[in-house]
């Protein structure tokens, strides 16, 4: 990678990390329901195991009837832990994991397109987009889920490309199918993945020989 591209992306990662936890706490101002509803939850399943209802360690949140998915309240237990029940530690697994986030799109068209270039100005362009800034500093489970597709498809991808690979295959998929219970369109990205990638599908199984998919 050449000089000037390596000091770029280290200052979109930068400007990232920056954009995204400067103030987190106070900005925006205030915590709006849901925020306020998986703070507590977090806090009381990591107090007692139980939900605001009582519930052990369950795998929906009933919170005040919607039924949240569970993985974004049980990962934000970590950071209340760490920094007490605040509006920052509520904040804290959309900020990570949009930062993160940025990485792995890097990542991603950088394996896929084999343009280190492109890829450095596709996460700059992530870094500064105001939709993905807007979801990264406040409780929203979708950052979560973003994540997940994008390391989980990293990890598939590269499971396919080194055909069979034992480990990176597999935990793709585990990683995709931990998402469903981030946000509730991600069965529809599966299945998605399933109509795209069968004929890889089949060749993993040892049912018939792997395909190219073109994809126009």
């Amino acid at each position: 990678m050449e000089k000037k591209t390596k000091l770029f992306l280290i200052f979109t990662f930068l400007i990232a990390f920056f954009l995204r936890f400067y103030k987190l706490g106070e900005v925006p101002y205030g915590l709006y329901q849901d925020e306020t509803a998986i703070g507590y939850n977090a806090y009381s399943i990591l107090k007692t195991g139980r939900d605001e209802h009582g519930q052990m360690f369950p795998l929906y949140f009933k919170s005040f009837g919607d039924y949240k998915l569970p993985l974004y309240i049980y990962l934000s237990a970590i950071p209340i832990k760490l920094f007490g029940l605040n509006s920052f530690s509520v904040r804290f697994v959309s900020a990570i994991c949009g930062f993160l986030t940025v990485v792995l799109i890097y990542l991603l068209v950088k394996d896929i397109l084999k343009n280190k270039n492109l890829a450095a100005l596709t996460a700059f362009l992530i870094a500064l987009n105001p939709w993905h800034l807007h979801y990264s500093r406040a409780t929203f489970e979708v950052s979560l889920s973003l994540f997940l597709i994008f390391l989980g498809t990293i990890l598939f991808y590269s499971g396919l490309e080194k055909k069979r690979n034992i480990v990176l295959f597999p935990l793709g998929v585990a990683i995709l199918f931990l998402a469903l219970y981030t946000y509730n369109y991600i069965p529809i990205i599966l299945h998605d993945y399933l109509f795209l990638f069968w004929s890889s599908f089949i060749f993993i199984f040892g049912e018939g020989k792997l395909k190219k998919c073109h994809v126009k």
